[in-house]
């Protein structure tokens, strides 16, 4: 057996190519904080270069307004035509699972969201519990639980549609830049009608997908594939190579539907939550099952476990209650009118969250 070598005297090149491999602004700073060779060998996050976010893209939404016929208007026109043209900004934010490298029995981890150099609790009672100020990453050990994808583009825009969820795949430094693929639903009309469009990364212009669907609700990559679900309950695959969709999945139920719906991946599998709202808020969940004959059946789920459900704003996960401070299991924690609340579907009930 050949003899042991000291971490901090592994050769230049191979400290070199492990560097280019961290595509976090976490990973490269507990990388370059082991010691002084770690640290020479790769430069810090911000100054390299194919660190990408945040992303240029063009204008999602398809311009609302026809050449106008009387001179009066067209002032007006030309300002949105120019407002149309500027370009969004594709962010990423990404959510660790943070825990003390020694926890004691009782400690549990806390979910953190980083963007950029921002840190902030991903936590539903953010004010419960003391996160420290100023800490050692060395100390902890971290794991990363998802990456949350957010399109900026000038307020006024708001005026006319909203971007309702951004999903981006694959995204990972030996990928190419223009190799990734990035769907984006968006909603206009007051929140009517909900369009899907795509784009690579360095395309000038995006591509409507299903153009005669206007009923989409949620977008996911689920074991690296693309799916979408409609008002209807039916989930699609998103072909890439010819942006077709196809229906590989029943509908969720052939009963009552509510009027949102939302895909969420829990512990490998996939799950559909239906939204009710007329009547007061509460949700159904459908966990998506293979029979033995290889068909695939939605199953309501009358418990969760464990788990907790996350809706939030640029992303939908799934938690173990049992590991994090702040969630209880077999709940859904979800916003709505800007106030967040926890659904517990023991009893279908609702409570505020004070934060």
């Amino acid at each position: 057996m050949s003899e042991r070598v000291e971490w901090s005297e592994l050769p230049e090149l191979l400290l070199a190519k492990i560097g280019e491999c961290l595509d976090t602004r976490i990973d490269n700073l507990r990388f370059r904080s082991v010691c002084t060779s770690w640290r020479a060998s790769t430069p810090p996050f911000d100054s390299i270069s194919h660190r990408r976010f945040p992303l240029d893209f063009p204008n999602p939404f398809p311009f609302p307004f026809a050449k106008p016929m009387s001179d009066s208007v067209d002032a007006y026109y030309e300002d949105c035509l120019t407002l149309f043209k500027r370009k969004c900004t594709l962010r990423q934010s990404i959510l660790y699972r943070l825990q003390r490298l020694h926890p004691s029995p009782s400690d549990k981890a806390w979910s953190i969201e980083v963007e950029g150099r921002k840190l902030c609790l991903f936590d539903p009672h953010r004010e419960r519990y003391e996160f420290p100020n100023n800490f050692n990453l060395l100390d902890f050990q971290h794991l990363e639980l998802t990456r949350a994808y957010s399109l900026e583009m000038d307020p006024d825009l708001y005026n006319f549609f909203f971007v309702h969820k951004v999903v981006m795949y694959p995204n990972s430094p030996s990928i190419k830049l223009n190799d990734s693929h990035v769907f984006v639903i968006y909603e206009f009309d007051f929140g009517q009608y909900r369009k899907l469009r795509y784009a690579k990364c360095g395309d000038e212009s995006w591509t409507s997908v299903g153009e005669d669907k206007e009923d989409f609700n949620d977008v996911i990559v689920f074991e690296g594939r693309f799916y979408v679900v409609d008002r209807f309950g039916i989930v699609y695959w998103i072909n890439v190579s010819s942006l077709q969709l196809q229906q590989l999945y029943p509908r969720i139920s052939d009963g009552e539907l509510g009027t949102y719906k939302y895909l969420v991946e829990s512990a490998g599998s996939l799950y559909v939550v239906d939204e009710y709202i007329i009547g007061g808020v509460r949700f159904k969940v459908y966990k998506l099952n293979e029979e033995s004959d290889g068909s695939f059946v939605w199953d309501l789920m009358e418990s969760l476990g464990d788990r907790a459900f996350i809706l939030g704003h640029d992303c939908l996960l799934s938690v173990s209650a049992g590991e994090f401070f702040g969630y209880e299991g077999n709940c859904i924690y979800f916003t709505h009118h800007n106030q967040p609340h926890v659904f517990k579907l023991e009893d279908d009930s609702i409570a505020n969250l004070d934060i």
